[in-house]
């Protein structure tokens, strides 16, 4: 009886995290060189040696515009997170400054990208094989705990991850009928449990950014990637007596969501496994040989084999 256990899967991790939506219009940062000064600016004019400084004066023009505000902070921490910066003496690299301006532009015009976005395949096949008249195969995915495929720094995947569901804040009856956003820590995790529940999955999203940034610190590319995820949970809202379908876009939400901070769920279903019966010879053997699979749609199995097998054992234990 002898069987193959296989557990292969690929995690991958490639690409940007593509940003789609309105133009917002922004002033674009220009890499402007004067003598021997490279510097970042806009308008044609040099501001600083460091691009985060023109950037943030960029930022700080969209107060009253959240998506555009959360776009530009994204798309900041990306610039950040380069190291690329100016140079006074003439030795500054221009072709990364100007990637860097070129890439900041292009996210606040609603096109490009703004994170690496946390992506890929896992797969969980096991394959059992029993010899004899009894084929057993198929893909087995085991259900379990959130698992990290980011840099969340010193956080868990369990307690930052987004949780939209029934009943999830049972603080009083009304909250107890309703799909609420909470982070997965709630009310258990020293960093995450502060949080309340929330119809509007927004507040939790910014709740996690900020923690993420601040408590975990976690990598620039990941606290990037949750203010560009954040940007479409936004709006999403929970209610009392919705349908399957509403509820079922909303946990699609909160999963794109934890997918862009690198937080795979991982109950995640595998493949559909086949059984196949057939009928075929046992194979004998002093130490129990291999059973050769039979082809055969009876499903039946062949008993006066197993009990001329089962006797010979007999016979050899009683040797």
């Amino acid at each position: 009886n002898n069987g193959n256990n296989a557990n292969t899967g690929n995690n991958v991790n490639n690409g940007n995290q593509a940003v789609s939506g309105k133009n917002c219009n922004a002033k674009k940062v220009e890499v402007v060189v004067v003598g021997n000064e490279q510097r970042f600016g806009f308008d044609g004019q040099q501001v600083a040696l460091n691009p985060i400084i023109p950037i943030d004066r960029i930022c700080n023009s969209f107060a009253q515009d959240a998506e555009c505000k959360s776009r530009c902070e994204a798309a900041k921490a990306v610039a950040a997170a380069t190291g690329v910066k100016g140079n006074s003496q003439g030795q500054g690299d221009l072709a990364a400054m100007q990637k860097l301006a070129d890439d900041f532009n292009a996210a606040m015009a609603g096109s490009g990208s703004v994170a690496p976005a946390a992506g890929g395949n896992t797969g969980n096949n096991g394959n059992v094989a029993n010899g004899g008249n009894n084929n057993a195969g198929g893909n087995n995915n085991d259900g379990g705990a959130a698992v990290i495929k980011g840099d969340l720094g010193s956080c868990s995947a369990d307690a930052a991850k987004l949780v939209v569901k029934l009943g999830a804040d049972s603080s009083d009856a009304q909250r107890a009928k309703e799909v609420r956003f909470i982070p997965g820590g709630f009310k258990v995790d020293p960093i995450f449990g502060g949080q309340g529940s929330a119809l509007n999955g927004g507040i939790v999203a910014n709740f996690i950014c900020d923690r993420l940034a601040s408590d975990c610190k976690a990598s620039a590319a990941t606290v990037a990637s949750c203010r560009a995820a954040q940007v479409k949970v936004n709006g999403q809202k929970g209610g009392a007596n919705l349908s399957a379908d509403q509820v079922a876009a909303l946990e699609k939400v909160a999963a794109d969501f934890n997918a862009a901070i690198g937080i795979v769920d991982g109950n995640a279903s595998g493949g559909n496994g086949n059984q196949a019966n057939g009928s075929g010879a046992v194979a004998e053997g002093n130490t129990g040989g291999n059973g050769n699979a039979g082809t055969g749609a009876n499903g039946k199995v062949d008993v006066t084999a197993l009990l001329t097998l089962l006797k010979k054992a007999v016979a050899l234990l009683e040797a």
